[in-house]
């Protein structure tokens, strides 16, 4: 019909001109998306837009199947034959993948931004980068009115001129100067030196709290380096880091305050909340860490009942196969050899086993491997 001359040809130019113009638009769309599918959460991003095409596949089935329904001359017969077509078509589809749609109860991306939240002291300020950390918080702080008092910079957004003027505009004191020139579009980020989020931090040292969850640029690093507080990345002046026990106690008195259990939810492997799994092994491993130091030894479950939050989390992700962060795995094992609550050679044997057989390399794992060289000696 589409190729006809006759009326059928004329009745089906409508549906032609329909494909082609969608062929067209889904080819420009895809066209502008820079996202490389070699990074697996940008894959899982542009995953999502695979469906696009199939709303022409849609189209034409639908298409098809009113033209076989319409040869059944018995009303009953049309709509059993519609209702078995329905079932064929998106029943077993459905099926199969039901698993991993349903949402129901899956709280892992509102956990990510109550946790980071969570280690923030009053009025602080939290320059977030990406749309996962930075959407959860928009959400939490908007639609459900936690942690007023945080302000939120989103750092990709502060190379934008109309970011920038709108936080001008709300937070008169929060930004530094980005430039002495006039023109409109310069007062915004540009990741030279007036911009820097070195500039960033100056302007506020002694004003308010600072924290990042991570950098769209480097220069902070000339004077600042960065504590790790809970989820978040706190900027404090060289040298002046709190001793090893002071961090580990902080750290193991946060641990009793974090929602961490959907951590643990399955999910699907490139979206948001697989991806996001990072930020808190990062912060579990460096409470391992901070704990096999001589003063973390000294810290007992009597006293500091998040202990038994971090016994409770790795037992399940010691368990795990395979695991989402070898590191954490690194840091594990240590923890298993050097924490008296914790010393198990069997289970830091497997831990470093499984962090090398990540394929780690490096001096962290040289490190590893002398531990657990050591440790299969001492049998």
């Amino acid at each position: 019909a589409l190729r006809g001359r006759g009326p059928a040809g004329a009745a089906g130019r409508p549906l032609l001109a329909a494909l082609l113009g969608l062929a067209i638009l889904q080819a420009l769309f895809f066209s502008r998306i820079p996202l490389s599918v070699a990074v697996p959460y940008y894959r899982g991003v542009v995953e999502r837009f695979y469906p696009l095409p199939d709303i022409a596949v849609a189209l034409l089935v639908g298409l098809g199947a009113a033209a076989m329904l319409a040869r059944l001359e018995a009303r009953a017969a049309r709509t059993a034959a519609g209702i078995a077509l329905a079932a064929l078509l998106g029943g077993a589809p459905l099926a199969a993948h039901f698993a991993t749609l349903d949402q129901r109860g899956n709280t892992t991306i509102e956990d990510l931004g109550r946790n980071l939240l969570a280690a923030l002291p009053r009025d602080a300020v939290l320059f977030a980068n990406g749309d996962i950390v930075y959407n959860s918080l928009i959400e939490l702080q908007v639609v459900e009115g936690v942690r007023p008092d945080v302000t939120l910079v989103e750092q990709y957004l502060l190379t934008r001129a109309w970011y920038v003027h709108a936080m001008r505009r709300r937070h008169p004191e929060l930004l530094p100067a980005f430039t002495t020139h006039a023109e409109p579009d310069s007062d915004r980020y540009r990741g030279d030196s007036l911009s820097g989020n070195l500039r960033w931090i100056d302007h506020l040292n002694g004003v308010r709290p600072v924290a990042f969850t991570g950098f769209i640029d480097p220069t902070f690093g000339t004077r600042y380096e960065m504590v790790r507080t809970g989820l978040v990345l706190v900027p404090l002046p060289r040298g002046a880091a709190p001793p090893p026990g002071e961090r580990a106690r902080a750290a193991v008195r946060l641990l009793e305050t974090l929602a961490l259990d959907s951590f643990f939810r399955r999910q699907d492997p490139l979206g948001p909340e697989a991806e996001s799994r990072w930020r808190t092994t990062q912060f579990v491993a460096s409470v391992c860490f901070l704990l096999c130091e001589t003063d973390g030894q000294t810290i007992t479950s009597a006293e500091f009942p998040g202990l038994r939050v971090l016994a409770g989390f790795l037992d399940r992700y010691e368990s795990w196969t395979p695991s989402p962060d070898a590191e954490l795995l690194r840091a594990a094992g240590f923890l298993h050899v050097y924490h008296p609550e914790f010393r198990s050679p069997a289970r830091a044997a497997r831990a470093l086993e499984g962090y090398l057989a990540s394929g780690a390399t490096g001096a962290e794992a040289d490190g590893a491997a002398r531990l657990l060289d050591a440790i299969r000696s001492a049998r």
